[in-house]
C-alpha cells in the first residue's frame, strides 16, 4: 500500500525541480533590451550653432581733442549697438525645447510593440497613456509654448508630442527604432519691436517628423510633412509633403521649387535655397535701433550720425530638411533660419568714420545667425544585431 505513495510524491518532487527551471508562462513579457548601437531621439527643435557677432572699425583721426570728443559717442552709442548685435535665441530655444528641455525623448531601454500606425495618423494615438517616463516608449506632451527671446525673436507653439520606440521583431520583422515629433501652431516674430516688419515672419499649421532605422541590415528612412507655411504674411506660402515643398505660391504665383526663379516682390527678394526659400529684405538703422530697443539718447545719436543708405539684410530661410546614410536618418519638418548681415556706416562729428559689420551665419550647415530653428526633429542610428546565445541547461538536469 506504500509504493504508490512513494511514487506520487516522488513524480511531485520532480515536478517541482522542473518547474524551477521551466520557462515562465509570462517569458513574453520578459524585457527585450534595444539592439546594441542602436539609438533614437526626439524634440520639438533642434538648432545651429551660428550666432551674430557684430565688430566695430574706426577709421580717421583719432587722437588728442578729437578722440576725447568720440570716445564718449563710441561708449553711449556705438558700443550698445554692437552688443545689440551680438549672439542668437538659439540657445534658449535650446533650452525650451530641445536637448536641455524635458521636452525630449531619448533612447529606450527595452523594446516594445504594437508597430506605430500609417505617419503622421500614428500621432496623438501612438503616445503613451499617460505619456510620462518609460523604458520601453519615452515620450512627452505639452501644451502651449512659448520662448521669449526679446528683443531679437519671439517663438509659440500650441501644441508639441513625440516619442522614441523600437519595434519588437514580432510586430515588426525589420526590428526598426524610431524617432517621432509633432508640432502645432508654431509662429516666429522677428525684432518684434518694429512696427514696420509683418510678424510672425514665419507660421504654419501641424508639423510632423519621422525617422526609422531598421536593424535588420534595410536602409534607414525619414519622413517629414508641414501644413500652411505662410512667410512674411504671406509674401510666401507653401506646404510639405513627402520631404519637399508643394503648393508654393510667391506674390500669388503659383511656381514648384525647381520652376520658381529670383523675384523681387515689393522689395522683398525670393529665391530658391537648396530644399528651401530664402526672401531677404532690407533693414535701414532706423528700423534696426528700434528693433534693438537702445536707450534713447544711443538712437538719436545714430540717427544723427548714420551715412545715407546705411542697411542691413534680414534673410529668412524656411523649408524640410531630411538626411539619410546607410545607417542614420535624420529629419525636421521645417526649418526656419534667420540671419541679419552687412554693415552699418557712421559719420562722427565729420571727422572719423564708423563700421558695424556683421558677417552672415548661413553656411557651413547654418541657415542663419539670428535664430537657427530645426521645428519637429528626429534623429535614429541602426545597431549591431547580437545572436541570441543558448540557453544554459541546469547543472540539476543534465
Amino acid at each position: 500500500m506504500k509504493r504508490p505513495t512513494m511514487t506520487v510524491l516522488g513524480t511531485a518532487a520532480a515536478i517541482a525541480l522542473l518547474s524551477a527551471y521551466a520557462p515562465s508562462p509570462a517569458s513574453a513579457a520578459v524585457p527585450v533590451p534595444i539592439t546594441p548601437g542602436a539609438t533614437a531621439y526626439s524634440a520639438p527643435a533642434s538648432t545651429g550653432t551660428a550666432t551674430m557677432a557684430a565688430a566695430l572699425t574706426l577709421t580717421g583721426a583719432l587722437g588728442g581733442l578729437l578722440n576725447g570728443l568720440i570716445t564718449p559717442i563710441i561708449n553711449t552709442a556705438l558700443n550698445p549697438l554692437v552688443a545689440a548685435l551680438q549672439g542668437s535665441i538659439n540657445t534658449i530655444v535650446g533650452s525650451a525645447l530641445g536637448a536641455s528641455s524635458t521636452n525630449t525623448g531619448g533612447t529606450p531601454v527595452e523594446q516594445s510593440s504594437p508597430k506605430p500606425t500609417t505617419f503622421p495618423a500614428d500621432l496623438p494615438g501612438g503616445l503613451p497613456s499617460p505619456c510620462g517616463s518609460s523604458t520601453t516608449k519615452p515620450c512627452y506632451q505639452g501644451a502651449a509654448a512659448a520662448v521669449n527671446g526679446a528683443p531679437l525673436a519671439n517663438i509659440n507653439l500650441n501644441a508639441l508630442m513625440g516619442y522614441t520606440q523600437q519595434v519588437l521583431t514580432t510586430a515588426d520583422a525589420t526590428n526598426p527604432i524610431i524617432g517621432r515629433t509633432q508640432i502645432a501652431s508654431p509662429s516666429v516674430a522677428v525684432l518684434p519691436a518694429i512696427p514696420s516688419l509683418v510678424n510672425p515672419i514665419a507660421a504654419a499649421g501641424t508639423i510632423d517628423a519621422k525617422v526609422t532605422c531598421p536593424n535588420d541590415g534595410s536602409a534607414p528612412s525619414a519622413q517629414v510633412s508641414a501644413a500652411a507655411v505662410t512667410l512674411l504674411g504671406g509674401v510666401v506660402t507653401f506646404s510639405v509633403l513627402n520631404g519637399a515643398i508643394t503648393s508654393l505660391v510667391v506674390g500669388g504665383t503659383a511656381y514648384t521649387l525647381a520652376t520658381l526663379p529670383v523675384l523681387n516682390i515689393a522689395g522683398v527678394v525670393v529665391q530658391p535655397f537648396g530644399s528651401a526659400v530664402k526672401l531677404t529684405l532690407p533693414l535701414t538703422v532706423a528700423q534696426v535701433l528700434a528693433g534693438l530697443g537702445l536707450p534713447a539718447g544711443a538712437v538719436t545719436e545714430l540717427l544723427g550720425d548714420a551715412v545715407v543708405g546705411a542697411a542691413l539684410n534680414l534673410s529668412v530661410i524656411a523649408g524640410p530638411n531630411t538626411q539619410v546614410t546607410a545607417t542614420t536618418a535624420k529629419a525636421w519638418g521645417l526649418g526656419i533660419g534667420v540671419d541679419l548681415s552687412g554693415s552699418l556706416t557712421f559719420n562722427l562729428l565729420g571727422l572719423v568714420g564708423a563700421t558695424v559689420a556683421i558677417p552672415t551665419g548661413i553656411g557651413g550647415g547654418n541657415y542663419g545667425n539670428l535664430a537657427d530653428l530645426r521645428l519637429g526633429f528626429a534623429t535614429c542610428t541602426s545597431g549591431s544585431a547580437v545572436a541570441a546565445s543558448t540557453p544554459a541547461i541546469p547543472p540539476a538536469l543534465v
